[in-house]
């Protein structure tokens, strides 16, 4: 309940337009019943009139039948088109809202979600808080309200129906729906666990379907996701359970609402005191003052599902973010520490100052995990190029993932010319370091789109120097629509080393003064590597650079080499330097 709560802030700034949708959904409501109690007024008035003889003025009882109906028809247009619109606003508005208050804690802590559990979360858990509004607190302030207005209007006519009324909405619009809520509750938040096991297990099976043929499993995988679908349509059994008894103690309801009018109408008839067109009208109206409850246990069914939703997509938003943050992201602030921004290649203005100074640097990824990266220290002079080498899992790209601010380090300093990283804003430290990552990631668009993210301002000309650096112009080239060939999903269209290059341009245009590059080559051919890598340092134009590899080859133009191994630096020197060469020779005689 406490998470459902936090959603009420997000209907306040469109409450004009709730509240006419309350309005609009009361009208019609109140127009159906009306409707149906005065042509049963209406009928059997005229079918006494005709046996009596006595005249009858139809045309005032005529026109109100035509009036409600109206009524109806055009309040149930006007309230699907209110509410249904504010529920899409306040739906796009909370994926909006959630999207910015996730995005500081990205990468570190979505790190921890599988892709396809994250997806889930973001799509189909956050289309289940749609109920909350339009079929969860609509329904129940309308037939709070009705049901109050009901029971004075057949107050007026007869006390005992009006309590025989008031009495059994109670039970089918309060403790049925409880009811309801209690026995759906564990069902429902089983089924939306299920549900998103289930997605994750399907997004993962299509994205890994190759490694599947690989290694011979996809039929065990195959049958993970039967089970997990036997298990998902066993909590839909259970949940449709709970709704058809629901349906048959709501059915109890209404007749017996009913029959005990009928039995407390007959002697008012008989007495005189009620005649029977009187009690013709008030039994429908009974009858009818039904529909706005009759919802309501389908809300409270729908409770369990939309509480344990709201469970998962508030635990990303409670996600305790990964920084020390980060005094500003003011650009005020930005420019007085770090000057104006960098130009751009040749031609541009010339770049501020961007030193970064490492001292005793030390980051692990968990309390319980080894240090990642364990008392290092280096300098990046605005201009250098340094090449970070070593094995699998010795700490090369987590030294990017603290640079670029996407993990907190425990110990030590990074100063940015001159200032302290966690002093400055994660966006503003962003907007110096422009990074290619081993593993890019593609939008479903053009090449051209995807380029442009690092520099929007980039014209043809600046397109084209970044992709022959990155050396994959060619490849544009030969493309039917050149810069203008959709890539298609996560750059599907494209191999795994064409698009680390595309990335690489995309890096490349970004108007920042310190170019990190996360395995630049791998998966090129050594002619490619070596022509992009001279490409690279020949046109840096001031930038310092810092190539993160495991490879030993390649890395001939730079100005320094750091070897680590297990987060600590064991070789440390120029290219040529014996220091290197020796950490080189260790690696191929697999000492390290």
């Amino acid at each position: 309940m406490k998470n459902l709560m936090r959603l009420l802030p997000l209907l306040r700034p469109h409450l004009k337009w709730v509240i006419l949708g309350v309005f609009l959904s009361l009208l019609t409501v109140v127009a159906n019943v009306g409707l149906l109690a005065l042509s049963s007024w209406f009928v059997a008035s005229m079918a006494v009139a005709g046996v009596t003889g006595v005249a009858f003025n139809y045309t005032l009882p005529a026109a109100g039948v035509r009036a409600l109906a109206l009524t109806r028809t055009g309040g149930r247009y006007l309230e699907r088109l209110v509410n249904h619109n504010t529920t899409l606003k306040v739906l796009s508005e909370l994926r909006v809202w959630l999207y910015r208050r996730i995005e500081p804690v990205a990468p570190a802590r979505l790190s921890e979600y599988r892709s396809g559990d994250l997806l889930s979360r973001l799509r189909a858990d956050v289309d289940t808080l749609d109920d909350f509004y339009v079929r969860g607190l609509l329904p129940a302030i309308v037939a709070l309200l009705s049901s109050a207005g009901y029971f004075a209007f057949l107050l007026h006519f007869s006390p005992g129906v009006a309590l025989v009324d008031i009495a059994l909405l109670a039970a089918a619009g309060v403790l049925l729906p409880a009811a309801v809520a209690a026995a759906a509750s564990c069902a429902g938040k089983a089924l939306i666990e299920s549900a998103a096991a289930l997605r994750t297990a399907v997004v993962e099976h299509t994205e890994g379907l190759g490694e599947l043929i690989a290694f011979a499993a996809v039929d065990d995988h195959e049958q993970k996701i039967r089970e997990l679908s036997r298990d998902h349509d066993g909590h839909q059994r259970r949940l449709s359970r709970v709704w058809a008894v629901s349906d048959a103690v709501m059915v109890l309801c209404v007749t017996g609402a009913l029959w005990l009018s009928l039995l407390v109408t007959i002697p008012l008839v008989a007495a005189g005191a009620l005649n029977g067109q009187s009690m013709a009208m008030l039994l429908v109206f009974v009858v009818g003052s039904f529909e706005p409850v009759m919802v309501l246990p389908e809300a409270a069914r729908r409770f369990g599902e939309i509480a344990a939703a709201s469970r998962r997509v508030f635990a990303l938003v409670d996600a305790e973010p990964p920084l020390l943050d980060a005094k500003t992201n003011d650009p005020a602030v930005t420019s007085a520490a770090f000057g104006a921004p960098y130009g751009g290649p040749e031609g541009a203005a010339s770049p501020s100052r961007a030193d970064i100074r490492i001292r005793n640097l030390r980051f692990r990824y968990a309390a319980d995990t080894v240090w990642a990266l364990d008392g290092i220290d280096f300098d990046l002079p605005q201009g250098r190029k340094i090449a970070i080498v070593g094995a699998t899992g010795a700490g090369k790209s987590s030294v990017a993932n603290v640079l670029l601010r996407f993990w907190e380090y425990q110990v030590g300093t990074i100063e940015l010319s001159g200032v302290d990283l966690r002093e400055i804003g994660s966006d503003a430290v962003r907007t110096r370091l422009s990074f290619a990552p081993q593993n890019p990631h593609l939008f479903h668009t053009s090449i051209r789109e995807n380029l442009v993210l690092g520099d929007p301002t980039a014209g043809d000309d600046q397109i084209a120097a970044a992709l022959a650096t990155a050396q994959v112009i060619d490849l544009v080239g030969r493309l039917t629509n050149g810069l203008d060939t959709d890539v298609g999903e996560a750059g599907g269209m494209l191999s795994a080393g064409q698009r680390r290059r595309i990335a690489i341009a995309r890096a490349l245009l970004k108007p920042a003064p310190v170019l990190i590059l996360d395995e630049p080559t791998e998966g090129l051919d050594g002619q490619t590597a070596k022509r992009m890598m001279a490409a690279l340092f020949s046109s840096a134009h001031g930038r310092s650079i810092v190539i993160i590899t495991h490879l030993l080859f390649g890395i001939d133009g730079v100005d320094e080499v750091i070897c680590l191994d297990r987060g600590r630096i064991v070789a440390q020197g120029p290219p040529g330097g014996a220091a290197v060469t020796g950490y080189i020779a260790s690696r191929a005689a697999g000492i390290m």
